[in-house]
């Protein structure tokens, strides 16, 4: 998933997006290891600007990332994964809030908390 310029390519490259979103979210369903991948799905949505027209599925993962990232603890975002994954979610809500207003509004309860809970811990 980190080849970012790659994947701006094109529709050309649809069965790859497949495989790489498939593996993201196979990925989520390992103990543990639920904020990092679905973090970087959706960021690469918003950058490539797929989530353009995929707007449904970006909240979907971020309906999917909430109870997760409520119950992570200070220690998580402090080390190993979460730092990246927090930066993640920060570019997530920048772009929902200013990009795509009307979406980031019509977010759950328990998004917009979790999305709160990331912006306000201590880098």
């Amino acid at each position: 998933l980190h080849s970012h310029a790659f994947l701006r390519l094109g529709d050309g490259l649809a069965g790859l997006w497949d495989e790489l979103e498939a593996q993201a979210l196979a990925g989520s369903a390992t103990p543990g290891g639920q904020i990092g991948p679905l973090a970087e799905l959706a960021y690469l949505l918003v950058l490539t600007r797929r989530a353009d027209s995929r707007l449904d599925d970006v909240r979907g993962l971020l309906g999917q990332l909430a109870r997760p990232v409520l119950d992570a603890s200070a220690a998580h975002w402090a080390s190993g994964e979460g730092p990246a994954a927090r930066k993640r979610l920060l570019v997530i809500r920048g772009a929902l809030r200013y990009l795509h207003r009307d979406a980031y509004r019509a977010l759950p309860a328990e998004v917009l908390q979790a999305l709160r809970k990331v912006h306000c811990l201590e880098s």
